[in-house]
C-alpha cells in the first residue's frame, strides 16, 4: 500500500510490488500490480542511451534522429499524417486534416486552413477575406480608413490621412495627394 510511511522494498505473493522511497504517506513511490505501474515522485530524470516510449496515442522514440508522434496510434504519425509529428531534424507537422494543417521542414513551411485568422495586437489583422494594417486593424479598421486595406470582393485602401491615399473598389478608383 503507497500510503504507508515505511521506506522499502514490499513484495506480495499475488506479485504487487511496492518500491518506497520516502516517508511521507502517498508520495515517493513505484508500484506494479493487476491495473498496471504507477509512479509517484516529484521529479523524475531519466538517462538512457536509447529511449523509446510507446503509449498508444503517444509515441517517443531516440533512434535515429529522434521522433515524437501525438495521434490515434502515434507511432504511426509521420510528417504530414493527422496528428503531431516532431523529429530531430526539425521537420514539424500538426495536420488535422488536408485542408487544415501547419507543416515545416527542408526549407519549407506551409500552413493551410478553411478558417484562418492572424492578429498582431491591435495593428494587424488578417482573416479569410480581409488584410488590415493600422490603428486599431482588428475593430474598426474598413475600406477607407487611415492605414491599409485589402479584401477579397477587391476593395483597397492605402490612407494616410483624409487628404493623402489611393483608394479602389465598387467600380471606383482615387487617388488624393497633398503633393503629387
Amino acid at each position: 500500500n503507497p500510503q504507508t510511511t515505511n521506506r522499502g522494498l514490499f513484495a506480495s505473493g499475488s506479485g504487487e510490488i511496492l518500491l518506497k522511497g520516502g516517508s511521507t504517506e502517498g508520495e515517493d513511490y513505484l508500484v506494479f500490480n493487476s491495473s498496471g505501474m504507477t509512479i509517484s515522485v516529484d521529479d523524475i530524470d531519466i538517462t538512457a542511451t536509447q529511449f523509446d516510449l510507446d503509449a498508444t496515442t503517444l509515441y517517443i522514440s531516440s533512434t535515429g534522429n529522434g521522433v515524437i508522434g501525438l495521434g490515434v496510434d502515434g507511432s504511426a504519425v509521420t510528417f504530414g499524417a493527422i496528428g503531431i509529428y516532431l523529429d530531430g531534424l526539425g521537420d514539424f507537422s500538426f495536420v488535422q486534416d488536408a485542408s487544415n494543417y501547419i507543416k515545416g521542414g527542408n526549407s519549407n513551411f506551409d500552413i493551410a486552413s478553411q478558417n484562418f485568422s492572424l492578429s498582431g495586437s491591435t495593428t494587424l489583422a488578417i482573416d479569410t477575406s480581409k488584410i488590415r494594417l493600422g490603428t486599431n486593424a482588428t475593430s474598426t479598421l474598413t475600406h477607407g480608413s487611415d492605414g491599409i486595406y485589402l479584401d477579397s470582393s477587391g476593395k483597397f485602401s492605402f490612407r494616410e490621412d483624409a487628404q493623402n491615399f489611393i483608394k479602389g473598389g465598387n467600380s471606383n478608383f482615387e487617388i488624393q495627394a497633398d503633393t503629387f
